[in-house]
Protein backbone atom coordinates (compact mmCIF):
# COMPACT_ATOMS: atom_id res chain seq x y z
CA UNK A 1 0.00 0.00 0.00
CA UNK A 2 2.42 2.49 0.88
CA UNK A 3 4.49 1.86 -2.63
CA UNK A 4 1.33 2.85 -4.21
CA UNK A 5 0.53 6.25 -2.32
CA UNK A 6 4.37 6.61 -3.17
CA UNK A 7 3.62 6.26 -6.99
CA UNK A 8 0.20 8.30 -6.82
CA UNK A 9 2.64 11.18 -5.30
CA UNK A 10 5.52 10.97 -7.64
CA UNK A 11 2.62 11.36 -10.49
CA UNK A 12 0.74 14.13 -8.66
CA UNK A 13 4.13 15.81 -8.44
CA UNK A 14 4.91 15.40 -11.77
CA UNK A 15 1.52 16.54 -13.09
CA UNK A 16 1.94 19.90 -10.97
CA UNK A 17 5.31 20.47 -12.22
CA UNK A 18 4.38 20.04 -15.48
CA UNK A 19 1.23 22.33 -15.00
CA UNK A 20 3.51 25.19 -14.07
CA UNK A 21 6.27 24.60 -17.24
CA UNK A 22 5.78 27.15 -19.87
CA UNK A 23 5.05 25.89 -22.86
CA UNK A 24 8.22 25.59 -25.98
CA UNK A 25 8.58 28.97 -28.27
CA UNK A 26 7.38 28.30 -31.38
CA UNK A 27 11.05 27.04 -33.53
CA UNK A 28 12.37 29.71 -35.00
CA UNK A 29 11.81 30.14 -38.85
CA UNK A 30 14.49 28.59 -40.82
CA UNK A 31 14.45 30.82 -43.68
CA UNK A 32 14.68 34.00 -41.66
CA UNK A 33 18.63 34.47 -42.12
CA UNK A 34 17.94 33.48 -46.55
CA UNK A 35 15.40 36.41 -46.29
CA UNK A 36 17.54 38.49 -44.23
CA UNK A 37 20.86 38.46 -46.42
CA UNK A 38 19.13 38.68 -49.53
CA UNK A 39 16.75 42.10 -48.19
CA UNK A 40 20.70 43.03 -47.27
CA UNK A 41 22.35 42.23 -50.63
CA UNK A 42 19.23 43.67 -52.68
CA UNK A 43 20.37 46.90 -50.80
CA UNK A 44 23.71 46.84 -51.57
CA UNK A 45 22.93 46.23 -54.97
CA UNK A 46 20.32 48.68 -55.39
CA UNK A 47 23.01 51.93 -53.63
CA UNK A 48 25.25 50.42 -56.04
CA UNK A 49 23.21 50.49 -59.12
CA UNK A 50 22.26 54.32 -58.63
CA UNK A 51 25.77 54.64 -57.71
CA UNK A 52 27.25 52.94 -61.43
CA UNK A 53 23.53 54.09 -63.14
CA UNK A 54 23.37 50.59 -63.97
CA UNK A 55 21.02 48.45 -62.78
CA UNK A 56 22.14 45.37 -64.67
CA UNK A 57 23.56 43.76 -60.95
CA UNK A 58 20.49 44.18 -58.80
CA UNK A 59 18.56 41.24 -60.95
CA UNK A 60 20.59 39.02 -59.32
CA UNK A 61 18.56 39.62 -55.73
CA UNK A 62 15.06 41.59 -57.44
CA UNK A 63 12.28 40.41 -59.56
CA UNK A 64 12.13 42.13 -62.80
CA UNK A 65 9.62 44.20 -61.97
CA UNK A 66 11.42 45.80 -58.87
CA UNK A 67 14.51 46.16 -61.44
CA UNK A 68 12.16 48.05 -63.75
CA UNK A 69 11.02 50.50 -61.36
CA UNK A 70 14.55 51.48 -59.87
CA UNK A 71 15.81 51.66 -63.31
CA UNK A 72 12.55 54.61 -63.93
CA UNK A 73 13.14 56.17 -60.68
CA UNK A 74 16.89 56.21 -61.78
CA UNK A 75 16.02 57.80 -65.37
CA UNK A 76 13.51 60.36 -63.43
CA UNK A 77 16.24 61.64 -61.22
CA UNK A 78 18.72 61.43 -63.92
CA UNK A 79 16.81 63.40 -66.76
CA UNK A 80 16.81 66.42 -64.06
CA UNK A 81 20.61 65.82 -64.07
CA UNK A 82 20.92 64.11 -60.98
CA UNK A 83 22.24 61.04 -59.84
CA UNK A 84 22.19 59.37 -56.43
CA UNK A 85 24.72 58.10 -54.37
CA UNK A 86 23.04 56.25 -50.81
CA UNK A 87 24.77 54.24 -48.20
CA UNK A 88 22.59 51.86 -45.41
CA UNK A 89 23.78 53.36 -42.12
CA UNK A 90 21.60 50.67 -39.91
CA UNK A 91 18.75 47.93 -40.59
CA UNK A 92 16.56 45.53 -38.10
CA UNK A 93 14.17 43.02 -39.24
CA UNK A 94 11.42 41.82 -37.52
CA UNK A 95 10.45 37.98 -38.02
CA UNK A 96 9.11 37.25 -41.24
CA UNK A 97 5.74 36.56 -42.24
CA UNK A 98 4.72 33.75 -44.74
CA UNK A 99 1.90 35.65 -46.96
CA UNK A 100 1.38 32.26 -49.72
CA UNK A 101 3.04 29.33 -50.65
CA UNK A 102 7.01 30.73 -51.40
CA UNK A 103 5.90 34.38 -50.42
CA UNK A 104 6.84 35.59 -47.47
CA UNK A 105 7.03 39.13 -46.33
CA UNK A 106 9.62 41.06 -43.65
CA UNK A 107 9.43 44.06 -42.32
CA UNK A 108 12.51 46.72 -41.68
CA UNK A 109 13.53 49.64 -39.69
CA UNK A 110 16.50 51.08 -41.80
CA UNK A 111 18.37 54.25 -41.62
CA UNK A 112 20.16 55.67 -45.23
CA UNK A 113 22.18 58.68 -45.97
CA UNK A 114 21.67 60.08 -49.57
CA UNK A 115 24.19 62.36 -51.50
CA UNK A 116 22.79 64.02 -54.47
CA UNK A 117 25.35 64.79 -57.55
CA UNK A 118 25.42 66.67 -61.00
CA UNK A 119 26.17 63.98 -63.32
CA UNK A 120 27.75 66.85 -65.48
CA UNK A 121 29.82 68.65 -63.37
CA UNK A 122 30.10 66.04 -60.32
CA UNK A 123 29.44 68.77 -58.11
CA UNK A 124 27.78 67.80 -54.80
CA UNK A 125 24.40 69.50 -54.60
CA UNK A 126 22.73 68.43 -51.23
CA UNK A 127 22.24 65.91 -48.85
CA UNK A 128 19.63 63.55 -46.79
CA UNK A 129 18.83 61.16 -44.35
CA UNK A 130 15.82 58.67 -43.90
CA UNK A 131 14.65 56.51 -41.36
CA UNK A 132 12.46 54.01 -43.51
CA UNK A 133 9.71 51.12 -41.99
CA UNK A 134 9.39 49.22 -44.79
CA UNK A 135 7.95 45.86 -45.64
CA UNK A 136 9.76 43.75 -48.21
CA UNK A 137 7.65 41.52 -50.59
CA UNK A 138 9.86 38.19 -51.58
CA UNK A 139 9.13 35.26 -54.09
CA UNK A 140 11.52 32.07 -54.77
CA UNK A 141 10.01 31.27 -57.96
CA UNK A 142 12.91 28.70 -58.45
CA UNK A 143 15.88 28.34 -56.67
CA UNK A 144 16.59 31.80 -55.00
CA UNK A 145 14.14 34.53 -53.28
CA UNK A 146 13.67 37.59 -54.71
CA UNK A 147 12.58 40.89 -53.16
CA UNK A 148 9.20 41.12 -55.37
CA UNK A 149 7.43 44.50 -53.97
CA UNK A 150 8.67 46.71 -51.05
CA UNK A 151 5.95 48.44 -48.88
CA UNK A 152 7.09 51.99 -47.16
CA UNK A 153 5.23 52.01 -43.96
CA UNK A 154 6.95 55.26 -42.24
CA UNK A 155 9.61 57.81 -42.88
CA UNK A 156 10.97 60.92 -41.15
CA UNK A 157 13.69 62.73 -43.08
CA UNK A 158 16.10 65.44 -42.41
CA UNK A 159 17.00 67.21 -45.93
CA UNK A 160 20.14 69.70 -46.66
CA UNK A 161 17.44 71.94 -48.91
CA UNK A 162 19.94 74.95 -48.48
CA UNK A 163 20.38 74.02 -52.62
CA UNK A 164 17.23 75.43 -53.14
CA UNK A 165 18.06 79.17 -52.07
CA UNK A 166 21.17 79.41 -53.47
CA UNK A 167 22.04 82.04 -56.60
CA UNK A 168 23.40 80.85 -59.75
CA UNK A 169 26.62 81.81 -59.62
CA UNK A 170 26.75 84.21 -62.76
CA UNK A 171 23.46 86.01 -61.78
CA UNK A 172 23.73 88.94 -59.36
CA UNK A 173 21.69 90.10 -56.40
CA UNK A 174 18.44 91.48 -57.85
CA UNK A 175 18.88 90.93 -61.45
CA UNK A 176 15.93 89.47 -63.76
CA UNK A 177 16.41 85.88 -65.02
CA UNK A 178 17.06 85.47 -68.57
CA UNK A 179 14.15 84.71 -70.64
CA UNK A 180 14.58 82.46 -73.72
CA UNK A 181 12.96 83.10 -76.76
CA UNK A 182 11.55 81.29 -79.69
Amino acid sequence: MKFIQSIIAVLVLLTASACEQKPPAPPADSRQPTIEKTVTWYNAFLADSYRSLNTEALNRFASTKMVDTVYFHMAAIGEAGVKMDSTLKKITFAPLKEIAPNTVEISTKEEWDYTYWDIKTGKRMFDNSVQYSLTYKLEHPDDKWLVSAITVQNTKESKDSSFIFQRPANRQPGAKANKKSN
